[in-house]
């Protein structure tokens, strides 16, 4: 999946799709990140993290870095769940990572709003996440 992910990616830009990447994150910070939230990223976000840093594709950006860390503490404090990361805020709810569901190292995808709480399993890991909602992204900005 990862390379159909930056397949996606990689036509996208030379299609002159707007795609903007940070930069790739060391294993020691993704390590204090893990630390500073007190949980485990799942192997495909330390990928991600790994390989992009953040990324925003069309309009679409994903957290991560230190940007990821601020946006999860302060949901925290509106009540979002201590075992959530959030990776996208799209204004009435955010996308998170729900790392107390792990399994074979990866975990669900949820959405959380601060007015209903816990929302539903969107998709069953971020690489699934990630390619759809890239896809989407990138089909909009390309029809309009």
């Amino acid at each position: 999946m990862q390379e159909k992910l930056k397949r996606l990616l990689d036509d996208a830009k030379a299609r002159g799709v707007p795609v903007r990447a940070v930069g790739g994150t060391d294993d020691l910070t993704i390590k204090k990140m893990e630390q500073d939230l007190r949980v485990n990223f799942p192997e495909s976000y330390k990928w991600f993290l790994c390989t992009y840093g953040e990324c925003t594709v069309a309009g679409a950006e994903i957290y991560g870095s230190y940007e990821g860390i601020d946006n999860t503490r302060q949901y925290r404090e509106f009540g979002s769940p201590d075992y959530y990361v959030v990776i996208e805020n799209l204004d009435e709810y955010q996308i998170c990572l729900d790392t107390s569901d792990m399994k074979k190292g990866e975990c669900p995808i949820v959405d959380w709003d601060m007015e209903n709480g816990t929302g539903t399993i969107q998709y069953n890991n971020l690489f699934e996440y990630l390619y759809e909602r890239f896809k989407d992204s990138i089909h909009s900005w390309e029809n309009n």
